[in-house]
């Protein structure tokens, strides 16, 4: 039989180990790989014998979960050895990224401080930026099942019907630090904040062309990320805590609630996706003792760690006339505040504070709450509306602060503010698109 090629432009290698958090001793069985030539797919068994795909719909995988459900734990689908290989999850890496967004070299898989060739790593500037590059051939499709009142979050490496191309992205692995003039992703500082979202707009930019702070679309990747491979809306439980045990008093003693935990700690140790152990000193009982905490991890990325993160391309507008409306702008090159041109129009959200029970059809914004930091979305809704419903434009923060315990989580958002607030306990984090 014939040989059939397989194009450059997709990533149909599913079963290459070195991307594996735990190989396999084995292919599991009726392994098959899939491939893509002129318009039709195919699988190859493992004994070499080819056939041709009839059903593409079973081409992707993803997670379901009854809308409204209390139990956190979601149902994984889709084709089973997409799901055992998460072919998209192992296209994740780190990297040290130049400022013409070009990759400068790729970093080892679970220690930050290695290149990929075992080499040691330079994450301080010199180098460039430490980003997460997201997988080139990323496409997602979300779509409520009404007939059994089931929501799906789907993705896939190819453009099946209805699915639709996540645009390549880089997130910054730590919390942006303003070097200069420039927001920056890089090891061995505390990260900045006591800057406006429209500074930090302004402070991504000044990297260059294509760069930007992350945006409501990156957080949505991230959270899309998580759900498919962990299948559980409790992050907290599933990953880590994070840096959420602190006590307000201590925390506001210590430094008047700006942030505490320096970029860079744990680079040396091994993780993909779990927690690293901090320990601040002279943090707790007006500096007699230290605080133990830990760094949530996922897929290298540094979250929960202390502080909010503001939210570009997501502007919330409150009026008594319309509710509390939110507003997604899906073009970095037209982020603005306090605006919905170029933005679209997403939904009403909540309009009362509360643990968030569902999120808007296709989005991660909260619907409704009524729930608690252990069911359903398992993450806590702030809103400005029941404080003010006629408050008018808000900008947004996400994951939560130091002490905030339960209520944090990926999900967590908070729209109390104005986008010319300067706060303490709220930083960013450099993004981008990845050069083609």
């Amino acid at each position: 039989m014939k040989d059939i090629q397989e194009p450059n432009h997709l990533p149909l290698q599913f079963r290459d180990l070195k991307d594996h958090i735990t190989p396999p001793a084995a292919p599991p069985v009726g392994f098959q790989r899939i491939f893509y030539q002129d318009g039709i797919f195919y699988n190859r068994t493992p004994s070499g014998l080819i056939t041709r795909i009839e059903n593409t719909n079973e081409l992707y995988y993803g997670v379901k979960w009854t809308i409204g459900q209390s139990n956190p734990v979601i149902t994984q689908v889709g084709k089973v050895e997409l799901i055992a290989e998460m072919p998209l999850h192992a296209q994740m890496k780190a990297a040290v990224v130049k400022d013409d967004r070009s990759i400068n070299y790729y970093l080892d898989r679970y220690q930050l401080s290695k290149k990929a060739d075992g080499t040691p790593s330079v994450l301080t500037g010199a180098d460039g930026q430490a980003m997460l590059i997201m997988p080139e051939n990323f496409y997602f499709h979300t779509f409520d099942d009404v007939a059994n009142n089931e929501r799906y979050f789907l993705i896939s490496p190819y453009a099946l019907a209805g699915f639709t191309k996540r645009t390549r992205r880089m997130i910054g692995i730590y919390p942006g630090y303003l070097d200069a003039t420039k927001l920056a992703s890089i090891s061995g500082v505390m990260p900045t904040s006591n800057r406006t979202p429209v500074q930090f707009l302004t402070d991504a930019r000044a990297r260059g062309t294509g760069w930007y702070p992350i945006s409501y679309d990156i957080w949505m990747d991230i959270m899309i990320m998580y759900l498919i491979e962990f299948a559980n809306f409790n992050f907290q439980a599933t990953i880590s805590a994070g840096v959420t045990n602190a006590a307000s008093a201590d925390w506001s003693a210590y430094n008047g609630y700006n942030p505490f935990v320096q970029n860079g700690e744990g680079d040396t140790e091994s993780v993909l996706n779990g927690e690293i152990r901090v320990t601040i000193p002279n943090f707790v009982n007006l500096g007699d003792d230290p605080l133990n905490t830990q760094i949530a991890v996922f897929r290298q990325l540094r979250l929960l760690h202390g502080c909010y993160e503001w939210i570009a391309g997501l502007n919330i507008h409150n009026s008594i006339a319309n509710g509390s409306r939110a507003f997604v702008c899906h073009d970095p090159t037209k982020f603005a505040y306090d605006t919905e041109a170029d933005h679209e129009m997403k939904g009403n959200l909540i309009e009362t504070d509360g643990d968030v029970t569902e999120w808007l059809p296709g989005q991660i914004l909260p619907k409704a709450v009524g729930g608690s930091s252990t069911t359903h979305k398992c993450d806590y809704g702030y809103t400005y509306y029941d404080n003010d419903p006629a408050s008018g434009w808000r900008a947004v923060r996400a994951f939560g602060i130091a002490f905030y315990g339960g209520l944090a989580g990926l999900g967590c958002s908070y729209s109390h503010s104005s986008s010319g607030s300067a706060i303490a306990n709220a930083v960013s984090r450099l993004c981008g698109d990845v050069i083609s």
